[in-house]
Protein backbone atom coordinates (compact mmCIF):
# COMPACT_ATOMS: atom_id res chain seq x y z
CA UNK A 1 0.00 0.00 0.00
CA UNK A 2 1.60 3.25 -0.93
CA UNK A 3 2.39 5.80 2.10
CA UNK A 4 -0.29 8.47 2.46
CA UNK A 5 1.29 11.94 2.57
CA UNK A 6 1.56 14.28 5.07
CA UNK A 7 -0.94 16.99 3.68
CA UNK A 8 -3.98 14.53 3.44
CA UNK A 9 -2.84 12.64 6.81
CA UNK A 10 -3.10 15.70 7.98
CA UNK A 11 -6.60 16.95 7.12
CA UNK A 12 -8.14 13.02 8.06
CA UNK A 13 -6.47 14.25 11.62
CA UNK A 14 -8.09 17.60 11.89
CA UNK A 15 -11.42 15.89 10.66
CA UNK A 16 -10.88 13.46 13.55
CA UNK A 17 -10.49 16.27 16.13
CA UNK A 18 -13.34 18.51 15.04
CA UNK A 19 -15.40 15.74 15.81
CA UNK A 20 -14.47 16.82 19.60
CA UNK A 21 -15.33 20.61 19.06
CA UNK A 22 -15.88 21.38 23.41
CA UNK A 23 -12.30 21.02 23.57
CA UNK A 24 -11.08 23.62 20.54
CA UNK A 25 -8.32 21.08 20.03
CA UNK A 26 -5.34 22.25 17.47
CA UNK A 27 -2.30 20.04 15.90
CA UNK A 28 1.15 21.07 17.10
CA UNK A 29 2.14 20.70 13.46
CA UNK A 30 5.85 20.97 14.58
CA UNK A 31 5.78 17.97 16.74
CA UNK A 32 3.90 15.23 14.04
CA UNK A 33 6.13 12.22 12.96
CA UNK A 34 6.48 10.29 9.74
CA UNK A 35 6.38 6.59 10.65
CA UNK A 36 7.44 4.44 7.63
CA UNK A 37 5.60 1.71 6.14
CA UNK A 38 2.71 3.21 8.92
CA UNK A 39 1.73 6.52 8.39
CA UNK A 40 1.94 9.64 10.73
CA UNK A 41 1.71 10.35 14.45
CA UNK A 42 -0.21 13.77 15.39
CA UNK A 43 -0.25 15.55 18.77
CA UNK A 44 -2.43 17.98 20.02
CA UNK A 45 -3.43 20.29 22.71
CA UNK A 46 -6.51 22.60 23.64
CA UNK A 47 -6.70 26.33 21.78
CA UNK A 48 -7.11 27.65 25.11
CA UNK A 49 -4.15 25.85 26.37
CA UNK A 50 -1.60 27.10 23.72
CA UNK A 51 -3.35 30.87 23.84
CA UNK A 52 -2.74 30.83 28.03
CA UNK A 53 -0.01 28.23 29.04
CA UNK A 54 -2.47 27.74 31.90
CA UNK A 55 -2.98 24.10 32.61
CA UNK A 56 -6.47 24.80 33.80
CA UNK A 57 -7.51 24.04 30.18
CA UNK A 58 -5.66 21.05 29.33
CA UNK A 59 -7.83 17.60 28.76
CA UNK A 60 -6.69 14.44 30.62
CA UNK A 61 -6.12 10.86 27.96
CA UNK A 62 -5.08 13.57 24.70
CA UNK A 63 -2.62 10.62 23.20
CA UNK A 64 -1.19 10.98 20.25
CA UNK A 65 -3.34 9.95 16.97
CA UNK A 66 -2.31 7.50 14.22
CA UNK A 67 -3.53 8.10 10.79
CA UNK A 68 -2.61 4.83 8.91
CA UNK A 69 -1.87 4.85 5.19
CA UNK A 70 -5.39 3.14 4.66
CA UNK A 71 -6.64 6.32 6.17
CA UNK A 72 -7.33 4.40 9.36
CA UNK A 73 -6.88 6.67 12.65
CA UNK A 74 -5.90 4.91 15.47
CA UNK A 75 -5.33 6.87 19.56
CA UNK A 76 -2.42 5.43 21.15
CA UNK A 77 -2.03 4.67 24.83
CA UNK A 78 -1.87 7.60 27.65
CA UNK A 79 -0.64 5.06 29.80
CA UNK A 80 2.99 5.24 29.08
CA UNK A 81 4.58 8.73 27.94
CA UNK A 82 4.20 9.77 23.78
CA UNK A 83 7.11 8.24 22.78
CA UNK A 84 7.05 4.94 24.83
CA UNK A 85 3.09 4.34 23.30
CA UNK A 86 4.72 5.06 19.50
CA UNK A 87 7.16 2.54 20.01
CA UNK A 88 5.43 0.17 21.65
CA UNK A 89 2.21 0.64 19.08
CA UNK A 90 5.43 0.69 16.12
CA UNK A 91 6.58 -2.61 17.03
CA UNK A 92 3.32 -4.46 17.84
CA UNK A 93 2.55 -3.50 13.80
CA UNK A 94 5.39 -4.65 12.19
CA UNK A 95 5.81 -7.81 14.80
CA UNK A 96 8.86 -6.74 16.77
CA UNK A 97 9.21 -7.81 20.47
CA UNK A 98 8.45 -5.31 23.21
Amino acid sequence: MPEIGLKEATAIAREVLETEPRHGFTLLEKQTRKLPGIGWVFFYAPERFLATGNPKYLVPGNSPLVVHNDRSVRKLSTAVPADMAIEQYRESLLGLTI
